[in-house]
């Protein structure tokens, strides 16, 4: 995976002979979205180490605040699901 400028990673992939994936709208870099999601995540899974709650409703409420502070909408989880 290569992350950069796009008339720079154009030039990149053309050198080392490699075909670029298709677009797919990821978003790389928010580092407040990234630190609040691994820290609901570790709060989850100290809760449920801890015998506070059981994982399903620890994982549940997880995903659930991290929709509601906006780390991954709706449409994503939506979109995101088989």
């Amino acid at each position: 995976m290569l992350q950069g400028r796009t008339h720079n990673l154009n030039n990149a992939v053309t050198s080392i002979e490699c075909l670029p994936l298709a677009e797919r709208g990821l978003k790389i870099g928010q580092p407040r979205k990234i630190i609040l999601a691994v820290g609901i995540f570790g709060i989850a899974i100290a809760a449920v180490v801890a015998g506070l709650l059981p994982v399903q409703i620890a994982f549940t409420i997880a995903a659930v605040l991290l929709v509601l502070t906006n780390v991954v909408s709706v449409r994503e989880i939506y979109t995101s699901i088989d």
